[in-house]
């Protein structure tokens, strides 16, 4: 994502961006993610941080929109074998 230069790269500014939208113009707003089981396997800590941060975004625009946010989690058919 192409976010603000006040970014600030943790959890806490993932937040802040993904539930004030006002640095991107966008009547709906979907994520998608690919590879999510490579992410938690490898960072199950931070995966978790990123998940409910993504999750309670998307839970405030269902609340707060338009803009709505929508998540889509995908993951790797490869990774699987």
């Amino acid at each position: 994502m192409d976010f603000p230069d006040y970014f600030g790269k943790n959890g806490d500014a993932l937040e802040d961006c993904l539930t004030d939208l006002a640095w991107i113009e966008a009547s709906d707003l979907v994520l998608i993610f690919d590879r999510t089981g490579n992410f938690s396997r490898t960072s199950p800590g931070e995966w978790k941080i990123a998940l409910e941060v993504l999750r309670s975004a998307e839970d405030y625009w269902a609340e707060e929109g338009p803009p709505r946010l929508h998540l889509i989690l995908m993951e790797d058919p490869l990774a699987l074998k």
